[in-house]
């Protein structure tokens, strides 16, 4: 599948958690079946630095909650080789 086909797709995220994240963008969701866990990682912390995201895993999907939604070419480059 192309990565460019779910960059737009968003996570459903309780009221709670959106309360404690308020200047954070959109949620993103990612298939997880082809990435590469510690590649996404990685590229997180690389492009926004520690503690400023949060990922969790909802129904085999990463629920990526950071400043800004990942590119297709980000995304590509988490994937499993």
């Amino acid at each position: 599948m192309d990565p460019s086909s779910y960059i737009g797709t968003q996570c459903r995220l309780s009221e709670e958690h959106n309360n404690e994240l308020p200047d954070l963008g959109s949620a993103q969701s990612i298939p997880g079946r082809h990435i590469n866990p510690t590649k996404l990682t990685a590229l997180l912390r690389i492009k926004f630095g520690a503690g400023t995201y949060e990922v969790q895993i909802v129904q085999n999907s990463y629920c990526i909650i950071a400043p800004r939604k990942l590119s297709s070419s980000e995304i590509a480059e988490c994937r499993r080789r």
